[in-house]
């Protein structure tokens, strides 16, 4: 799976929790968020120095994109944590700060684990 269609499927289950979602699906959506973040700082930051912008307005663009995204970021690490036979609650490691992050983040690593409760492995459609 490519960028392009990892996003277009992030976007088209914006709301949806079950199912899953492939280690590239995942991990292609995140890299084009992160690139729209140093597109936007980038501009923020450019914005800033054009009209000297010292009260730094124009990073709201940061925080409508952050918001925008906060939905299908949680649902799509649900979905891949489903694809690896994991249950979408372990999401909630996410409070846990630095180390359940760090669990997250492993779990996001971990392969897809061929057909499971969730169901069929994506690799096989």
């Amino acid at each position: 799976m490519g960028m392009f269609d990892a996003i277009k499927s992030a976007y088209s289950h914006y709301f949806t929790l079950n199912g899953r979602a492939t280690r590239s699906e995942y991990w292609w959506f995140w890299l084009y968020q992160s690139l729209g973040y140093i597109v936007i700082v980038s501009a923020c930051i450019a914005a800033s120095v054009a009209f000297q912008d010292n009260e730094g307005l124009s990073f709201i663009f940061v925080g409508i994109f952050g918001i925008f995204h906060i939905i299908p970021n949680f649902t799509i690490l649900v979905r891949r944590l489903h694809d690896s036979s994991k249950s979408g609650w372990w999401v909630l490691l996410f409070f846990l700060s630095g180390p359940g992050t760090l669990i997250l983040f492993i779990f996001t690593l971990l392969p897809s684990e061929g057909d499971n409760k969730y169901g069929v492995n994506p690799h096989n459609i």
